[in-house]
């Protein structure tokens, strides 16, 4: 079955296949302020268009898209979900926002 997906919505008879918007998904990135819960949901709203995306080449295109300090932190946790590295993140801002609380001002 060849799935297309309506390219222009003003052009009814446009139709684009949805492997080309598979290459977008591989370069999906978080941005260099976002934190992990924000960018999870909108990976996720991202991947809901590709159903047929398995749960590791999520996880690759996931973790491809984190910002770079983040990715020694999942490394070295040897996550087997997505989640579970939403999770790592999580705790790893979460204590550098407490880490920064109790650091003395200048």
């Amino acid at each position: 079955m060849d799935r297309t997906r309506t390219h222009d919505p003003l052009e009814q008879n446009s139709q684009q296949p949805l492997k080309e918007d598979f290459t977008s998904k591989k370069n999906f990135k978080q941005e260099l302020t976002e934190p992990i819960m924000s960018y999870f949901s909108r990976f996720k709203v991202h991947i809901r268009e590709e159903p047929e995306l398995n749960d590791q080449d999520k996880m690759r295109y996931f973790k491809k898209g984190l910002k770079k300090g983040l990715r020694p932190i999942v490394s070295m946790h040897a996550p087997e979900t997505v989640t579970e590295i939403v999770e790592k993140i999580q705790n790893f801002e979460d204590s550098k926002d407490t880490e920064e609380e109790r650091e003395p001002e200048p």
